[in-house]
């Protein structure tokens, strides 16, 4: 199968720069999309569900559904240093981000 497109060819599948959603991907070019190992992409296809295609006895990645996945799992974390810089900033009040720990009677913030 060939794919012609302004990817570059990696294994027997196109590396996904900026070509057809439609695009067949073997395993290496998924964790080059994914930004994964090899090993990555069985595990995350075993345990979380990454999508997958068997194509003549060999496993093919969908590169839209890899998107669509990984878009799916897109969570907007903060670190502790990002909260510092915000709380510095003054975006979040004092008691936005407070620990339970530090509550005067020490029980969690439980008033049991």
């Amino acid at each position: 199968m060939s794919i012609v497109n302004n990817s570059k060819t990696v294994g027997n599948s196109q590396h996904p720069q900026n070509g057809d959603d439609f695009q067949l991907l073997d395993k290496k070019a998924a964790s080059l999309l994914l930004n994964t190992s090899i090993r990555q992409i069985h595990n995350l296809r075993q345990q979380y569900g990454l999508p997958y295609l068997m194509v003549g006895g060999r496993v093919m990645f969908l590169r839209r559904s890899l998107i669509a996945w990984a878009k799916s799992r897109e969570t907007n974390s903060l670190t502790p240093s990002d909260v510092s810089k915000e709380r510095e900033a003054g975006s979040f009040s004092s008691d936005t981000f407070q620990n339970p720990q530090s509550d005067s009677e020490g029980n969690g913030g439980n008033d049991e």
